[in-house]
């Protein structure tokens, strides 16, 4: 048996899923919008863009990626590798909104997270909406989901190409595939997340690729002032909560979350907690970012704390998002209490 039989074999039931998730999107007769998640990142990004490719070489149609809100470390790799921002998509989309359309949301799972007005639109007008991701999700709600717990949501898209013989074909896009490895190895931590599927299409694309050059820009990435503040105010801030050897940080911040809560493992943490208190349409709401060294699952202790506080939250072992409404907890400091104890609960029971 050679690797791509073994391979096949290892992930038949993917395939099944694959095929009876993608029919209903080919079958689809009128225009589809891309969205990734907001303050979008490199995996979000490389999936759309992975996404609208597939779209294109299956089907006929018209297919817009609406991204209005790029990360900085995305924004410098798009500059760095003169790739697509997608502005052109984005100003078509805003012209369907009179017509029949569906959605397709990538790298998240939930669409009650989206908070920029423009989406919302989009999803409360769409036909359908589909999702596309790798993470855990609170939400019952989407009956349209290929949900694998793979690495990355690239992967996911990459065994669609692969199980419909595309593959290569999309390889001949050699900005396409510099984004796609950007997207796999900012979302395993540069392979320290990695399983069997993310090699097998690693030794693939860097044929086609600029691995190394990928790895440099990712390693090096500037960070805009702003954020380089938001985590040294983060650390200062931080609260240490342990049991044993294992270490949660928690602190509060105003914007770049899932940045701080990143910066907070680095210093040592087992899990990095950021949470920011926002208003949207005068309500107030809590959003919480956390990031892990993988020891518990933090996305299913999200989705836990998400569906007792009625709210919205998921993720997969090393990164988690919450989003909870004010009035469904006292104060920001009584949800980090509740943050911390689940997850000091979930180390004991598992130690």
């Amino acid at each position: 048996m050679n690797l791509n039989e073994e391979f096949r074999t290892n992930n038949e039931d993917y395939f099944k899923e694959i095929h009876f998730f993608l029919n209903k999107i080919l079958d689809y007769k009128h225009p589809i919008i891309i969205i990734p998640h907001e303050s979008t990142d490199l995996d979000a990004y490389a999936s759309a863009y992975l996404t609208k490719e597939i779209l294109t070489t299956l089907k006929k149609g018209d297919f817009y990626i609406v991204m209005p809100e790029p990360s900085q470390e995305l924004s410098y790799f798009i500059n760095e590798f003169s790739l697509q921002d997608f502005m052109d998509d984005f100003h078509e989309a805003l012209n369907l909104t009179n017509r029949k359309f569906s959605i397709i949301i990538v790298d998240i799972a939930d669409p009650r997270r989206f908070i920029n007005p423009k989406i919302i639109e989009f999803i409360s007008k769409a036909e359908e909406i589909f999702v596309i991701d790798h993470h855990a999700s609170s939400s019952a709600r989407i009956k349209n989901s290929l949900s694998l717990p793979l690495s990355s949501t690239s992967e996911i898209l990459l065994l669609i190409a692969e199980e419909y013989n595309i593959l290569e074909s999309l390889c001949d896009d050699r900005k396409l595939v510099n984004a796609v490895i950007g997207g796999i190895l900012s979302d395993t931590a540069f392979l320290l997340h990695a399983n069997q599927t993310t090699f097998y299409f690693l030794s693939k694309l860097t044929k086609f690729g600029d691995y190394k050059r990928v790895y440099s820009v990712l390693k090096g990435g500037k960070k805009d002032i702003s954020e380089r503040i938001a985590r040294i105010k983060g650390a200062q801030r931080a609260e240490m909560f342990r049991y044993d050897d294992f270490i949660v940080l928690v602190t509060h911040v105003g914007s770049y979350e899932a940045s701080v809560a990143s910066a907070l493992v680095s210093l040592g943490a087992n899990v990095g907690i950021a949470i920011s208190k926002k208003k949207e349409k005068k309500q107030v709401i809590y959003r919480v970012s956390g990031r892990s060294t993988g020891r518990l699952n933090l996305g299913q202790i999200f989705t836990d704390l998400a569906n007792e506080f009625s709210g919205t939250g998921g993720g997969h072992k090393s990164a988690a998002g919450l989003k909870i409404h004010g009035d469904m907890v006292q104060s920001e400091e009584l949800l980090a209490k509740k943050i911390v104890e689940s997850i000091i609960n979930k180390i004991k029971a598992i130690t």
